[in-house]
């Protein structure tokens, strides 16, 4: 069996899917593992310590694809065409791959034949928990947010800051954690009132409950005006927003309304760019100034300020993906994985097929 792992190719990602340690775990699985070229440079691996672990580096694509049973990544590459050209339609592909855009770019996989399964559709519970990239990629954006924040901040601040995290999933705890050990204050709000005793008792945090409703503009108008209310009492200096709804695009929380009453130079970090933003001025890669010196920005790529960091945690949640995937591939015959109990939710195109279609189902709301 033999596992390609792809160089990185969008926009600062500076982060590898595998490296050299767990490169090493999966040849002791008699894998053979094939490593393009400066793959890991960005994050600190050369080729040599890849070479060192085992592998072969391949200096150009054709070599790279070439016979690849599995095919790592983090995110589809820029030249997603090309390389899918090289790719044998029998691969299965693992990474991130916005499978919720509406112009479905995943069509192209299923009419090339190869197995996808993307990390943001991985279930959450115990049996997926050491394979879940996308929950820890969202512990890492959230606290470099943070952080990024308080970078612009904390030069003109005379006090405690006071932050306000707008969700409760794994980015918004994240910030809500980092900005608790740094002495600020929280106030978090959300429509997941499990974790209020987790804000108030162990963040000495404040925890607002926004009202929910089966019809989401009625729903959107009274979170805006319960937040309206929140900033109008605590006056953050941050703001980290992070609500999204599943398979849908992100809700705008904070429109002109919520803008005219925050103080002057208030920092809002919108981790919700790629689905369309929690504010409409929100932009992707921008920092857009507002009356006041307010100012709304955005990364693409919050975890690759930490390279390093990122892609060993990224690379231990795919070692236990791959490992299942790879022993039960060996041990079981008629092996299916998009029957696999524990990944076929996370299989996005098999045998040709398209075996997921974003679809707004229902306003289920993850992350907020």
């Amino acid at each position: 069996m033999k596992i390609a792992v792809a160089k990185e190719t969008r926009y600062n990602d500076k982060w590898v899917s595998l490296v050299p340690e767990i490169v090493e775990r999966l040849i002791a699985l008699e894998t053979e593992v094939v490593v393009e070229t400066g793959a890991g440079e960005g994050a600190g691996f050369s080729d040599e310590a890849y070479r060192t672990k085992g592998a072969t580096i391949a200096h150009n694509k054709t070599h790279l694809y070439q016979g690849a049973n599995i095919v790592s990544w983090l995110k589809r590459p820029e030249n997603e065409n090309d390389e899918l050209l090289l790719m044998p339609s029998s691969a299965l592909v693992v990474g991130f791959f916005d499978p919720f855009k509406p112009d479905n770019p995943l069509r192209r996989f299923a009419k090339k034949g190869v197995t996808t399964i993307s990390l943001e559709l991985l279930p959450h519970n115990k049996e997926t928990k050491q394979m879940d990239a996308f929950s820890v990629m969202g512990k890492f954006a959230g606290r470099i947010a943070y952080l990024n924040a308080l970078k612009t901040v904390t030069s003109t601040a005379q006090h405690a800051l006071i932050v306000l995290i707008i969700g409760s999933g794994n980015a918004a705890m994240a910030a809500a954690k980092q900005a608790h050990q740094d002495g600020n204050r929280i106030i978090v709000v959300s429509t997941n009132d499990s974790y209020q005793s987790i804000v108030e008792e162990q963040l000495s945090g404040v925890f607002v409950l926004l009202a929910n409703d089966s019809r989401p503009i009625l729903a959107e108008r009274r979170q805006q005006e319960r937040l309206r209310q929140v900033i109008l009492e605590h006056k953050p200096d941050i703001i980290i927003s992070t609500a999204r709804r599943y398979g849908q695009p992100a809700p705008k929380l904070i429109t002109e309304a919520e803008i005219d009453v925050m103080k002057p130079g208030t920092v809002i970090e919108d981790l919700t760019a790629s689905l369309g933003g929690n504010t409409p001025f929100t932009k992707l890669n921008q920092e857009v100034k507002l009356k006041n010196n307010i100012i709304i920005r955005n990364k693409s790529n919050y975890p690759c300020q930490e390279p390093t960091q990122a892609s060993e945690s990224y690379s231990h949640c795919l070692w236990a993906l791959l490992e299942h995937v790879i022993t039960r591939t060996r041990t079981e015959p008629n092996y299916n994985i998009a029957n696999d109990p524990i990944l076929n939710k996370a299989v996005v195109t098999h045998q040709g097929q398209l075996c997921f279609i974003p679809v707004n189902l229902k306003n289920t709301e993850k992350d907020v």
